[in-house]
């Protein structure tokens, strides 16, 4: 296959791509304007970046003129490399699971914990949130705001040695964080999905997304795959 075809290929399957995230109504929709509703409302966190955007628009023009004009240019490897790559990731983007913390990586506490231990451990792993594990499940999340939940509710904080998770419950409740919120998804859920609840879903008096939990159901009862964590978070729109 020539690189000509080739690239015309990719660029068909692009667009196609576009057009599904531009959701216009127009019985025509064309690359250009799937690519500057896309690029405009922020649609696609690939394309949403400049150099990509510019890059694309590029792309578009040479379609345009291999489409009436043969024989008067053709792509490099280069050109064609790097176009084929950043198709490749609109198209596939990458999952929940790619990203996430799993396995033996994963620091959790169970009930059982001492509090003492919870707390050193989130010390030395620079941890904002733990996860409390009972079966394999989460039941609560242990975070750096606990300790001032309990305060606030009580007006008094006294903890020894002998205090361990199960004597915070109330406080680790995975809707019981004042301030933190906590989103649940399926191992194959796109990062794109999750860029939008980052990005797009703003709401004024809208708790802190502090965590990601990365679950067999996508749900706080589905069994415990994975973490990501705010530092992940912002790596989010480089990895997609």
């Amino acid at each position: 296959m020539s690189l000509e075809q080739e690239f015309l290929n990719t660029f068909k399957n692009l667009e196609v791509e576009l057009i599904s995230l531009a959701r216009l109504n127009d019985d025509y929709v064309s690359f250009s304007r799937a690519l500057n509703k896309v690029y405009t409302n922020r649609l696609n966190p690939i394309v949403s970046d400049a150099d990509v955007y510019e890059f694309l628009k590029t792309a578009s023009d040479l379609r345009n003129i291999l489409s009436h004009r043969n024989n008067v240019c053709v792509p490099s490897e280069e050109f064609l490399k790097k176009f084929k790559k950043i198709t490749d990731e609109i198209i596939h983007p990458a999952k929940c699971e790619d990203i996430a913390t799993k396995g033996n990586d994963l620091v959790l506490c169970y009930p059982g914990n001492k509090i003492l231990d919870v707390i050193d451990a989130m010390s030395k792993k620079s941890l904002s949130n733990i996860p409390v594990i009972y079966d394999g499940k989460i039941i609560g999340v242990f975070s750096r705001t606990t300790f001032f939940d309990y305060y606030v509710k009580n007006r008094k904080l006294c903890v020894d040695e002998e205090f361990t998770v199960r004597d915070f419950m109330d406080y680790v409740d995975i809707d019981s964080h004042t301030n933190e919120r906590y989103l649940f998804v399926k191992p194959n859920t796109s990062l794109y999905d999750v860029y939008k609840e980052l990005t797009l879903r703003k709401e004024p008096k809208k708790k802190r997304l502090s965590c990601i939990f990365v679950t067999s159901n996508g749900k706080n009862n589905g069994k415990l795959i994975g973490v990501i964590t705010e530092a992940d978070m912002i790596k989010i729109p480089y990895k997609i």
